[in-house]
């Protein structure tokens, strides 16, 4: 689920009942067999501040005892990431890609989802 921090009460209810309420998996196929469920969110952290509602929901999520909860933070691609990764995707060298690379990088300030 992408930009969570616009996502609206009902729809963070929705998701945290995935999260959370999770014994009805198993109560529908009558076996005690493990439900396992993946659910990534992505979010601006600079939109997101101490008193916005997806960090309650954050936070229930890594209190409970039934979602296990990973977060890392993705920073800004340097000039030089730019370039190799665009080098890589067109499969081509370098030299011929790093005028392209360094336009890319200046208009996207580095964001990787640019």
């Amino acid at each position: 689920v992408d930009d969570v921090q616009w996502a609206d009460s009902a729809s963070l209810e929705l998701i945290s009942s995935f999260v959370l309420d999770f014994d009805h998996l198993n109560e529908a196929d009558g076996q005690e067999t493990p439900q396992c469920l993946i659910v990534l969110g992505a979010y601006r952290s600079n939109e997101v501040h101490s008193d916005h509602m997806l960090n309650h929901y954050i936070e229930s999520f890594q209190s409970s005892a039934s979602a296990r909860v990973t977060t890392f933070n993705l920073e800004g691609l340097t000039e030089s990431h730019t370039i190799d990764l665009i080098s890589d995707s067109l499969k081509l060298p370098i030299r011929w890609t790093r005028s392209l690379a360094s336009t890319v990088h200046k208009k996207s300030l580095g964001n990787p989802f640019f």
